[in-house]
């Protein structure tokens, strides 16, 4: 394996905790949003014409609707804030209507609260229409229709305990037939939209997904790692490269401390760093509500800046125990005389971190040199 495909290692993690949520989120909405596609390109069913027996449970109908004996019950919201209740729909006792009167079919219908008004006004026409007191029906007043597109569900199914039982009061106080109900609440599809909007975000995350699997494959993940190895000049060593890599420190999944070199993973790109560039650095502790996270921020040579993130304390102090053994004049910590310095005298600032380093760097072979003479 050569070296850029090694250290590629760093992002797989990322690579696969990405395509695990994306691919998450794109199941749900793609299974949430496919009855939007298959509602709005396929032609539904026409109630009025169907034969009853033969639509069944989640069939898609279209209705047109000229009769309506009253309202059964409504929907209602809370909300949770300001415990205010309004009502979001409602459930009526609408007809399809026929030329004989005892044929009429009964079938309760959920609706919005925006049709509410033209389901009174047909309340209204259907009164007019059949004169309780004198039993004469005249299908010619019904004129006002509501049309409405919804997906039918079995009354015995339903959750909705009021749905089911007012219907069933509504047969039995006026003593309709089996020939004159219909055992469906037809339930009206208002989301239709939403759920082919839930469908094209579905798509939009499988894209993802498939996106962040073609970019971990591709030169993404390496271009930033190809880009320093050029400008450091190290092109031609990356077989030195990677018995260094292979050697390292392994601090996570992400980062691998090597002799000379650092290597860490952001997102998906991987990249790699000298120890002996770093002038400054220091740790700022990122919290939030239920976690803690450090974020290591060091200042290189040539004044740019990078950063590593890690959620464990322990990881980021191995790395900064790792990079003070190769490199102990860098400066630690951060204050406002550094800050100060790194903005208007940043030369000074690594002129500091050089001079440190050449005196640890003396004190420590002056050291070794006593003690090798103190063991002859």
């Amino acid at each position: 394996m050569d070296f850029y495909s090694n250290v590629k290692k760093l992002a797989k993690s990322s690579m696969i905790t990405l395509a695990v949520i994306f691919g998450i989120f794109a199941a749900i909405l793609l299974v949430v949003g496919f009855k939007g596609v298959v509602y709005q390109f396929s032609e539904p069913k026409n109630f009025n014409e169907e034969v009853f027996d033969g639509l069944e449970k989640g069939d898609y109908v279209k209705l047109e609707l000229n009769m309506c004996f009253g309202l059964l019950g409504e929907y209602t919201s809370t909300n949770t804030d300001t415990g205010s209740t309004s009502v979001t729909g409602g459930l009526y006792l609408f007809a399809v209507s026929d030329e004989d009167f005892e044929k009429i079919k009964y079938v309760p219908v959920s609706i919005s609260k925006s049709d509410a008004k033209l389901a009174e006004q047909i309340i209204a026409q259907t009164e007019d229409a059949f004169d309780m007191s004198t039993g004469e029906y005249n299908p010619g007043e019904l004129s006002k229709c509501l049309e409405i597109e919804g997906v039918l569900k079995k009354m015995k199914d339903s959750k909705d305990y009021n749905e089911q039982g007012l219907y069933d009061e509504v047969v039995k106080a006026w003593k309709l037939t089996d020939a004159q109900t219909v055992d469906y609440l037809v339930q009206t599809e208002t989301y239709t939209i939403i759920k082919l909007v839930a469908f094209v975000f579905g798509l939009l995350f499988l894209g993802a997904l498939v996106l962040v699997v073609v970019l971990f494959a591709g030169p993404f993940s390496t271009k930033k790692l190809k880009a320093y190895v050029a400008k450091k000049g190290l092109t031609g060593r990356e077989a030195m490269l990677s018995s260094e890599f292979d050697q390292g420190k392994k601090i996570s999944k992400q980062i691998i401390a090597g002799r000379e070199h650092l290597y860490f993973a952001k997102g998906l790109r991987v990249n790699m760093l000298s120890y002996a560039d770093i002038v400054w650095a220091y740790v700022d502790v990122v919290k939030t509500k239920n976690s803690v996270a450090y974020k290591l921020n060091l200042i290189m040579r040539d004044k740019s800046r990078d950063s590593i993130s890690a959620t464990i304390k322990n990881q980021i102090d191995a790395i900064c125990e790792t990079i003070l053994a190769v490199n102990p004049g860098i400066l630690i910590g951060n204050d406002k005389e550094k800050a100060q310095m790194y903005r208007n005298n940043f030369d000074e600032l690594v002129r500091m971190v050089d001079e440190k380093r050449t005196q640890t760097q003396f004190v420590e072979d002056t050291t070794q040199e006593t003690t090798q003479d103190d063991n002859a």
